[in-house]
């Protein structure tokens, strides 16, 4: 009986790990079946391929590295291709809101929409530029207009980088914003915590506690937005610096933002 006992709980025990493994295969496939998770694992990726390109510079194998991100990017570019309409959406919802006389925060409310509207803008072009590299547009300036002509590709590239660089210096903005209002409920709750009053005491405190789990996600949203900032605003020519250097910021943001997607689909 305790032979049988014995070969039960050592089944277990090699079940247990096994089974840890598999549900986190699960966990990520659940993630790359999402098209957002797959764009941060791709993105992840894709900078990491930044970095391999820098590296081998002039090795012979940095060609491959070079094809091998171009793919990847492109591949970004196709879980993005409707994403641009996102932004004139919020817009829509936005007025709604405010011709109801709905809406709470509009002025915080009112800057993220124009940042989505900027960034559903920068996608569009996005979109283009990717289009003009498989020919895929015409370069008859009379069949569409001069704006959508294969020649304008760099134009295209150009006015993306710049409104990218908007939206994320926004992004930062509102993330600093955030940040902010929490450190004055912060205070607030400190100082009711105080109160004669019992009950306000005791909701003070049960504030202050659900106030202080939500900072870290807060803060690796600022972290995210400033990444995004400094990689858009160096392929904006604003300041030079390095593939390595790109690669590496852009690997930050991306894993900051799949670290949230991946404990979402955790069982």
């Amino acid at each position: 009986g305790k032979k049988k006992l014995y070969f039960k709980m050592s089944n277990l025990e090699i079940l247990q790990p096994l089974s840890c493994v598999a549900g986190k295969s699960e966990q990520l496939f659940r993630m790359l079946d999402n098209t957002t998770g797959r764009d941060k694992i791709t993105k992840t990726i894709q900078y990491a391929l930044k970095i391999a390109v820098w590296h081998t510079e002039k090795d012979p194998s940095n060609a491959k590295f070079k094809i091998f991100h171009n793919n990847v990017s492109s591949a970004r570019r196709c879980f993005r291709m409707g994403k641009f309409g996102i932004g004139y959406v919020a817009l829509y919802r936005y007025l709604e809101s405010l011709l109801n006389n709905s809406q709470k925060d509009p002025y915080y409310n009112g800057l993220a929409t124009l940042q989505k509207l900027i960034l559903s803008t920068y996608l569009g072009y996005d979109t283009l530029n990717w289009f003009t590299g498989f020919k895929l547009l015409p370069d008859e300036p009379q069949f569409w207009s001069a704006f959508a002509t294969q020649g304008n590709a760099p134009t295209y590239k150009a006015r993306g980088n710049k409104l990218w660089c908007l939206a994320s210096l926004l992004g930062l903005i509102l993330s600093v914003w955030v940040l902010y209002r929490k450190y004055e409920s912060y205070q607030r709750f400190v100082l009711e915590s105080k109160h004669e009053d019992e009950s306000i005491q005791k909701e003070a405190r049960i504030q202050k506690v659900k106030l202080m789990k939500s900072i870290p996600k807060d803060l690796r949203g600022f972290v995210k937005n400033l990444m995004d900032f400094l990689v858009s605003s160096s392929f904006s020519g604003y300041w030079d610096t390095n593939q390595g250097v790109i690669g590496t910021m852009g690997m930050i943001s991306a894993i900051v933002a799949g670290y949230d997607i991946w404990f979402k689909y955790e069982k």
